[in-house]
């Protein structure tokens, strides 16, 4: 009769176990694919089109946050402790500069992925000088300009680094990263040559944004990015005038903005020359977006 018994209770905690299902593993939600953590989102895109399926990946700065002043919140850098590879810009840039340790100190085990390996930085564009009799006045040196994902060029070479962690951290699954990471190169050098044709006939002309960082984009194709802001200092009121007889000389139309800053003394400028202030995100998810976005406005901010 016991025997009865005990062998139905088996029967029901088996039945019961099969409708509500205990789930005793201690394993993390995303089992099977490489935790990636990222600084910014332009990296998390490249992540994800090279990992595809078998990545999962968390950005440290928000959409909207500005990366120069960002400091994470202790949920996100408990999240680090979770990561598999840490993929960094590798440049001066703020963020890193003053988070870095912290963030490699709370997972020893990850591994750091400098996406800047191979990239030569350039300094940051310098502010217009007035005339011929001022050009003796000290120019602004800000030091090196950390944002070389603004860049297809520098993208490829970013997007190469991050498939040689994987590959590293997976090497299994190295021709599925591979060929991922090909097609997306070969996305890069299309949009780099359709680009090249468009902005061809602007070469050596100008565009105005109010924080410094396009410097990339503008020197791989002939133009000259004229910031308002650099390294988080505002314009002198003589300088302000500088850019302003520039915009007018030149005709430029446009002034480009940052949605993570103000629009402020853009506007005073665009006030200044008839001219309208316009978005562009340089830390938006989709970069290659963002690419054809500006070289279709730079044509736009001439009247073309």
């Amino acid at each position: 009769m016991r025997k009865i018994f005990f062998c139905g209770f088996i029967v029901l905690v088996l039945a019961y176990n099969k409708a509500f299902p205990i789930n005793l593993s201690k394993e993390p939600k995303n089992k099977g694919k490489i935790a990636i953590a990222v600084s910014i989102l332009p990296l998390k895109y490249f992540a994800e089109q090279i990992g595809k399926e078998k990545v999962s990946v968390s950005v440290m700065v928000p959409p909207g946050a500005n990366p120069h002043s960002f400091e994470p919140k202790p949920q996100s850098l408990k999240e680090l402790s979770k990561a598999d590879i840490y993929v960094k810009v590798g440049t001066p840039l703020e963020f890193e500069i003053q988070w870095i340790g912290k963030i490699t100190s709370l997972n020893k085990k990850a591994l750091v992925c400098d996406s800047s390996k191979g990239i030569t930085l350039l300094n940051y564009s310098e502010r217009v000088l007035g005339p011929h009799s001022e050009q003796k006045e000290a120019h602004h040196h800000f030091g090196k300009d950390p944002h070389i994902w603004t860049s297809l060029r520098n993208g490829i070479l970013m997007a190469e680094n991050i498939k040689n962690a994987m590959e590293e951290i997976d090497s299994e699954n190295k021709d599925f990263y591979e060929i991922n990471y090909k097609k997306l190169k070969k996305e890069f050098e299309q949009l780099d040559l359709n680009i090249q044709a468009k902005l061809k006939p602007y070469k050596n002309k100008s565009f105005i944004v109010f924080h410094s960082a396009w410097n990339y984009f503008a020197r791989e194709y002939g133009l000259r990015e004229i910031p308002v802001e650099i390294g988080g200092k505002e314009p002198t009121a003589k300088e302000l005038i500088n850019i302003v007889n520039k915009a007018k000389s030149e005709q430029i139309k446009i002034i480009f903005v940052s949605p993570q800053f103000s629009r402020k003394s853009a506007q005073v400028i665009a006030d200044e020359i008839g001219g309208k202030v316009i978005f562009i995100d340089n830390l938006a998810e989709n970069i290659l977006k963002e690419f054809i976005k500006m070289s279709e406005l730079i044509i736009k901010s001439y009247g073309k």
